[in-house]
């Protein structure tokens, strides 16, 4: 089984890399999030975290940037696909992700393209309670749910705030600004 490749990448489409490793070209599925981080770096050495998937009629690459990402697929594909894990893990932050599947956030997953409302409640019913294994760092999200459950709201209101402020913000806001724009969502 392939679980790493460093190697030069010589092409590149929203779904798909071929990294040069020794004269050999791999092809590997990606993510859009990947394509987003990676897309400057052609010519370029690259590594990838990689899984390979044998089926009866193929056999792919699937590769990701880091290993929390790598992780996170494995848990999921065998569950929903491959295919709609990579969109899942494409156009939803890991964290994010995670907390809609284990508190049945039907409304952050159907955002998602080709992710319909009775397709999200069977991610969420197939999956709920599978993720204790991947690991969740503590991130400002947790905290600004916490802090928004201390002052009156429920859980769930707190969660859908919090995700949806984060939608709106950069990355790395800090903690006070996601709890302002939270704040201020309506839901």
């Amino acid at each position: 089984m392939i679980e790493y490749l460093e190697g030069k990448l010589i092409d590149l489409t929203t779904v798909k890399a071929t990294v040069l490793v020794s004269g050999i070209g791999y092809g590997i599925h990606i993510t859009l999030t990947t394509f987003d981080r990676i897309c400057h770096l052609q010519g370029q050495n690259i590594i990838f975290h990689t899984t390979q998937i044998f089926r009866e009629d193929s056999n792919r690459l699937f590769g990701f940037m880091d290993k929390g990402e790598k992780r996170l697929f494995e848990t999921l594909h065998p569950s929903i696909g491959p295919k709609t894990t990579l969109s899942l893990l494409g156009h939803l932050t890991q964290d994010i992700l995670q907390q809609a599947i284990e508190y049945g956030e039907v409304e952050t997953l159907i955002k998602v393209p080709g992710i319909g409302k009775k397709s999200a409640e069977r991610i969420i019913v197939e999956l709920k309670g599978k993720l204790q294994n991947v690991p969740m760092e503590k991130t400002d999200h947790e905290d600004a749910v916490q802090a928004l459950i201390h002052i009156g709201y429920t859980s769930t209101e707190a969660r859908k705030k919090v995700l949806s402020a984060k939608e709106t913000l950069s990355k790395n806001a800090p903690l006070q600004e996601l709890l302002k724009v939270a704040l201020k969502t309506k839901i």
